[in-house]
């Protein structure tokens, strides 16, 4: 009996110090969205997930997720399947003061004709929504191509 305190406090101890500490990675998931008859060629609308503590952080997140999707890894189902620059890690390390201004410093904003998310919930970790983006994509490439990060179709 003397020895049961000792032993739960133990183990609770043990059961504390094993619990992970870890923020829970998440994952963003991009999928084409049916672009209505009217839409403007050269532009592409995806639905992308976002994550944050609040609606701003989360939107941003989507945002971002939506033009990373469509750089280094294409959008499936679409003309755009094929992602625009080859290698991200080349590219980034090649590229890095363009990557920069263009991801962390919100230049890819320019080219977001229009958003729209729903509203956020609770998931383990943080907050989730989902937003429907309209990109630029013509645009992307052409800025691409100004910056030498890609060539031009054909050279």
């Amino acid at each position: 009996m003397r020895y049961l305190l000792p032993l739960c406090i133990g183990l609770a101890m043990a059961m504390v110090s094993c619990s992970s500490s870890q923020p829970v990675a998440m994952r963003n998931e991009v999928s084409k969205v049916d672009q209505p008859a009217e839409s403007e060629p050269g532009t592409i609308w995806v639905k992308a997930s976002g994550y944050g503590r609040d609606e701003v952080s989360a939107v941003h997140d989507a945002q971002m997720a939506a033009v990373r999707h469509l750089l280094f890894q294409g959008i499936p189902g679409t003309p755009w399947n094929l992602p625009m620059v080859p290698d991200e890690s080349v590219s980034k390390r090649d590229h890095a003061e363009f990557y920069e201004r263009f991801l962390d410093q919100k230049g890819y904003r320019d080219f977001i004709m229009s958003s729209s998310s729903t509203p956020l919930t609770k998931v383990e970790g943080g907050k989730r929504l989902d937003s429907t983006i309209k990109l630029n994509v013509q645009g992307i490439r052409t800025y691409l191509e100004k910056n030498d990060i890609i060539r031009k179709f054909g050279l």
